[in-house]
């Protein structure tokens, strides 16, 4: 009796079955587990056990193999600002265009995000997402790579819309 265990190389993500197949050491081993096996996103595992002819002794084949994400999807979008602030709808994984609607004297803007897989990398423009000045900066990307990098990325963009100033007063005149 004994166990053997094999990892494969990570597969990507547009491969979702593996095959199996053997070849007997002796005529009258029985085999189990063998065939095609579907291959979840993350770690996968799969027994193949061998029967002796004497129908005692086993040996279980352990095969692991990784298979890539494809997901690109934020899990949550926040924005806040030291003043009144909004974005125009809820975040939902799937729109990638927002606007943030703000005080005409905003000056520092927050972003803050999660990804929905720990393998995904993420590129935000401009780099650093705290402090952002909504009149001087028009948006912010936030660029999502799946973990199989072959897979589409995805792009969220959050618009600033700065409200138009109220104040009609000069702060010097000189006659």
């Amino acid at each position: 009796d004994g166990t053997k265990s094999y990892t494969l190389d990570a597969v990507g993500y547009s491969t979702s079955t593996l095959n199996i197949t053997y070849v007997k050491g002796e005529s009258h081993e029985t085999i189990n587990g063998d065939g095609s096996k579907t291959l979840n996103v993350g770690n996968n595992s799969f027994d193949v056990v061998v029967t002796a002819h004497n129908g005692t002794d086993k040996t279980t084949y352990t095969i692991n193999v990784y298979r890539k994400s494809n997901n690109a999807n934020l899990a949550t979008l926040n924005v806040t600002s030291s003043k009144t602030g909004s974005l125009d709808k809820p975040f939902n994984a799937n729109t990638t265009t927002y606007t943030y609607n703000t005080d005409a004297d905003e000056t520092s803007v927050n972003i803050s995000y999660t990804k929905a897989h720990n393998g995904a990398t993420v590129v935000t423009t401009p780099a650093n997402l705290t402090g952002i000045n909504p009149r001087t900066t028009s948006s912010v990307t936030i660029e999502v790579t799946p973990e199989d990098t072959t897979q589409a990325k995805k792009t969220y963009t959050i618009n600033f819309a700065v409200a138009k100033s109220t104040n009609g007063n000069l702060s010097e005149i000189t006659v």
